[in-house]
């Protein structure tokens, strides 16, 4: 009989251990990018050696299901701009204070409409944020500790739309608050 329940423990020492060693990796914490407070890079968290962050990624259907929130921020006047990456800084950013955000591009006074949803790590929607901004014109986002937690990674959504060209570019960056 002792045989039989140390060979079930065994057994399930050894089912625990295996599946604790295949649980999928928080893809937030991974990579993240660091920036400081004028948006230059400084360094960076994880492998980044293939990220894409903060570029153009084309979203998958459920990671557009993000934006299907309601905004009162209309297309009229909005251009199409030649839009190379998003950049969020500073990473790490502070708790209650801003992360600001900028389009890098050479467009100059064009204006576009951007969609944001923000989530935690474990996929809660945090933030949804609907804007238009002009090229070149920086925004930010206050990070409260009503919403957010020193120590924790977050995961910015982003589509920008234009008149006739609705979602022209997106994306996602990941961000850590220190």
């Amino acid at each position: 009989m002792k045989k039989i329940s140390f060979a079930v423990a065994t057994l399930l020492t050894c089912s625990v251990l295996f599946l604790t060693s295949c649980k999928k990796a928080d893809p937030i914490s991974e990579c993240v990018k660091y920036f400081d407070v004028n948006g230059l890079a400084i360094g960076s968290e994880g492998d980044c050696t293939n990220d894409m962050d903060w570029g153009f990624i084309a979203l998958s259907t459920k990671e557009e299901g993000y934006f299907d929130f309601q905004d009162n921020v209309s297309l009229t006047g909005t251009q199409t701009m030649d839009i190379t990456s998003v950049q969020a800084y500073p990473i790490p950013a502070s708790i209650n204070q801003t992360l600001n955000f900028t389009m890098v591009t050479t467009d100059t006074n064009k204006s576009v409409k951007v969609k944001m949803t923000i989530i935690d790590s474990n996929e809660n929607v945090i933030d949804e944020i609907a804007l238009s901004r002009v090229a070149q014109i920086p925004w930010q986002i206050n990070l409260p500790d009503s919403r957010y937690s020193a120590g924790s990674y977050y995961r910015v959504y982003y589509q920008i739309s234009a008149e006739g060209n609705t979602n022209f570019f997106e994306g996602y960056g990941d961000f850590r608050i220190q």
